[in-house]
Order: structure tokens, then sequence, then C-alpha cells
């Protein structure tokens, strides 16, 4: 089986150690998973569940994306009666709706969902061929936080990973001034952690980030200072984490 695509070269300790959380490896490859058309169910079709009087979107990114999906494996009753094993589905269109904990799946037969639970990791194809891959937070123990990790760095000192909170502004519209906005917002937030050693610590600062580190810290201080890496971006931070993986 070839593999197409790695999302990142690990190391063999931190996979050896953090397997479960990681895997599957980052490979998009249609030979690998089972057969798309798998149903979720009549009852998990999605029927008008938007609010409209709110603005902004309730998606990780609201465009869908071409995924592979791995669930944790169960038994449920198909079509016709017959006994189906929930697996893991290719080549298929989805959306993570953060604020109801689901993930949407753009079927031939319509817009479907299933609980947020039942995944244990996406693998995502972007624009730009890129790969990335999404671990639900159970694998991290983490049972608060709603819809996945994005693993955006990964070697044998560490894990950084990125999480995005929806929350809800109330309207401040003042009639009297005619200012402010009368509907509802919806605000994305993102928040980042470092994962090693079986504990997961926020990041809020590339400083927060260097601190986590037990070694090489002058190395990734001077890294992160002459690229001018200020650590208020994914990027920033993943840059930062990607060098001192590699010291």
């Amino acid at each position: 089986m070839k593999k197409a695509y790695f999302i990142y070269i690990m190391c063999f300790g931190f996979i050896a150690a953090d397997a479960q959380r990681i895997m599957p490896q980052g490979w998009m490859d249609s030979n690998n998973v089972s057969d798309r058309n798998i149903s979720v169910g009549s009852n998990n079709m999605l029927f008008g569940t938007r609010q409209t009087d709110v603005e902004g979107d309730y998606y990780w990114n609201k465009e869908w994306q071409t995924a592979n999906v791995y669930f944790y494996q169960q038994k449920y009753v198909g079509d016709g009666g017959k006994m189906v094993t929930l697996d893991s589905v290719n080549n298929i269109g989805i959306r993570f709706d953060i604020w109801n904990d689901v993930l949407e799946f753009n079927d031939a037969s319509g817009i479907k969902t299933i609980p947020a639970k039942y995944v244990s990791n996406v693998l995502t194809k972007n624009e730009d061929n890129s790969v990335s891959q999404f671990i639900n937070p159970r694998e991290f123990g983490q049972t608060g936080i709603k819809g996945f990790f994005e693993l955006l760095s990964a070697g044998k000192k560490g894990a950084l990973l990125a999480s995005k909170e929806i929350i809800k502004q109330a309207p401040n519209y003042v009639p009297a001034l005619g200012t402010g906005n009368q509907n509802a917002q919806l605000v994305k937030k993102d928040h980042f952690y470092w994962f090693l050693d079986g504990k997961l610590e926020e990041v809020k600062s590339t400083k927060d980030l260097i601190g986590l580190m037990v070694s090489g810290q002058k190395e990734v201080e001077t890294f992160a200072k002459k690229n001018k890496l200020k650590g208020k971006s994914k990027e920033d931070l993943a840059a930062i984490a990607d060098y001192y993986n590699q010291l």
C-alpha cells in the first residue's frame, strides 16, 4: 500500500509513546479505509438547525473539506436491518460544527451529522494539497473541550495542538444612537497547548511555549527573534515547535 502523503515525519520515540493519540499516521489513501457510503442514520439528517439572528458561523472552517474520518469502532443497524461496523470513511466532504460539537458529512443523500465524541481522528486535505490532522481531545484526557485538537507540530520532544472556541456575544445595539449591532455575534477564539509525557499545558505566548521546553531554550529564543516570530498566530508557534523538535 502506498502512503501518498505524510503530515509530519515523526521520531520513533514519540510515536511509540503516543501512538494511540497521534495515529493514524498522516496519509490520504483510499485503499486503507472503508467505503465512503456509510449511513449515520436518518435521525442524523440535518434540517435547519441554524439560528438566523446571529452573525458568524459555527464552524472550524465553513468550507467543505475532503477528508478521511476515523471513528471509535462501533456497531449499528444499517439498511435492511444489517449490522454494520462503523470504522472509517474516506474522501468525503466534512465540516466541524464546534458550537454543537458535531461533524457534518456532505453525502450524496444530503447533509448528515454525527456527534464528535464518536470520531477519533480526521485527516483533511487543504487547498495547497497539504494534509491537516485533527484528534479527539479525549485522546489527551480532555472532556470539556468541544470539537477537535489540530495537530500543528509533533516530534520526540512534544506536540503542539490547537483548538477553537465559539463565543456568542450579545447584541449591543443602542436605538437612541442608532449604533451597534442588532444581532448576536459568533466569535472564534484560538487556544494552543503543548503536550508531553501525558501532560497538556495551555500556551498563550511564545514565552509560554519556550518556558515549557526542557532544553535548548536559548537556541529557540534566538531562532524566534531572528525570524520575528511573535507567537500571535498558529504559524508562528508551529514554526517554533518544529524547530525545537529538530534540535
